[in-house]
């Protein structure tokens, strides 16, 4: 199973060897991600977004856009209706674009940024599209070419009735335990400026769904040195989340959902209960990654990380997947008994990564958009728990 993945997932993997089961516990240790860009950008992606689905006040229940709250452990429209929001994620948008002719970067990996592109992702039946934006993007092109491909992404996912969330893609710890060699390095200031844009910008485009403020807090790279996070550390990142909540996020947009990861790169949301996000509208989730191989898993089975807290609090799994051949749990394939368990407890999922690079992968090609055994099961539970996709 490999252990790494390039600059677009920037995630440590996990070995689960606890869920409340008696599997043995695993003993792999992840090891860096290493990116090494493979292209020297010349210019600015060329992009021309079409416009972006605003709200519409006369849109009934079931409709499409519509406005989702916290409420309790759940996702409620405005009319009440509970919601699971099960997808995938794409690619960072900016690094597709500049991949794309005219933009050759070089990359024969990355997927072309064009409608096929998003329309076989629909096809999948997935009901929301996860959208990295790593800093690395902002660093090498600019803020504005990031919002102009969100534009664009967020327009192609709207016209698929496909909701959105927008994740400042990251792992490490401000203000400087960064993983090395991942593009994700980053500060406190470039966090705050990039969530004023997207607040300010999409607050009142219902099709943006969530801002996940960043993707997995992590202080070391190596977290067998660093286990378990002391509650202090809760603590700290609470208090960089609320402030950026209070002062840059809610004065712009007062109700989009935010999602919060835990720390341990946010597997672990085991001092929520006691010490939860406050925020002035209450829109606040939590955000869990249970990778299959890693090693936070042998201290934390899933009810201890994150199901516990599903009966409280609304919980999202952003991002998972899985390589062949999958870890066993109890008797069944990891991908299978994860997939049960976040059903069970009424958690939303995405699935890593609608791309057939940077590990684990959905796809064997950009030219059908075969998917690989990961990606057919993820497909047909999507179809199976989502209903068809749009004609």
């Amino acid at each position: 199973m490999s252990t790494v993945k390039m600059i677009l997932s920037i995630v440590v993997i996990f070995v689960l060897a606890s869920c409340g089961t008696s599997s043995p516990a695993a003993t792999l240790t992840p090891e860096p991600p290493t990116f090494t860009p493979t292209f020297t950008p010349t210019s600015t992606p060329s992009i021309t977004p079409t416009p972006t689905i605003t709200p519409t006040p006369t849109v009934g229940p079931g409709g499409f856009p519509r406005r989702f709250h916290v409420e309790g452990n759940a996702f409620v429209d405005q009319f009440g209706q509970k919601m699971i929001f099960r997808g995938m994620a794409s690619p960072d948008p900016v690094l597709m674009s500049a991949c794309t002719p005219p933009n050759t970067c070089g990359d024969p990996f990355m997927p072309a940024f064009n409608e096929p592109y998003f329309q076989a992702f629909a096809s999948w039946g997935p009901n929301i599209l996860r959208i990295p934006i790593v800093p690395f993007s902002l660093h090498t092109y600019s803020l504005e070419a990031v919002l102009k491909a969100l534009d664009q992404t967020i327009a192609w996912a709207g016209e698929n009735h496909i909701y959105v969330i927008i994740t400042f893609q990251s792992v490490g710890w401000f203000p400087d335990n960064w993983y090395p060699n991942v593009g994700g390095d980053t500060t406190v200031e470039e966090w705050t400026g990039f969530w004023k844009a997207i607040s300010s910008r999409y607050a009142d485009n219902d099709v943006v769904a969530f801002y996940e403020l960043f993707s997995e807090p992590a202080l070391s790279w190596s977290i067998h040195q660093y286990y378990p996070y002391p509650s202090s550390d809760w603590l700290t990142w609470k208090g960089l989340v609320e402030n950026l909540l209070t002062n840059t996020i809610r004065p712009n947009d007062p109700d989009k959902i935010v999602l919060v990861g835990g720390l341990l790169s946010a597997y672990d949301l085991s001092y929520v209960a006691a010490a939860p996000i406050a925020d002035i509208s209450n829109n606040v989730a939590y955000s869990t990654h249970p990778y299959p191989s890693g090693f936070e898993n042998q201290h934390l089975s899933w009810d201890s990380a994150f199901g516990n807290l599903s009966s409280e609090a609304a919980v999202f799994a952003t991002e998972y997947s899985y390589d062949s051949p999958d870890t066993n749990i109890g008797g069944s394939p990891y991908h299978q008994a994860l997939i049960d368990y976040l059903e069970a407890h009424h958690i939303s999922w995405t699935a890593w990564i609608f791309a057939a690079t940077w590990t684990p992968v959905l796809l064997k090609d950009y030219q059908t958009f075969e998917p690989n055994e990961a990606g057919a099961f993820f497909r047909s539970r999507l179809l199976e728990l989502n209903g068809a996709p749009l004609p």
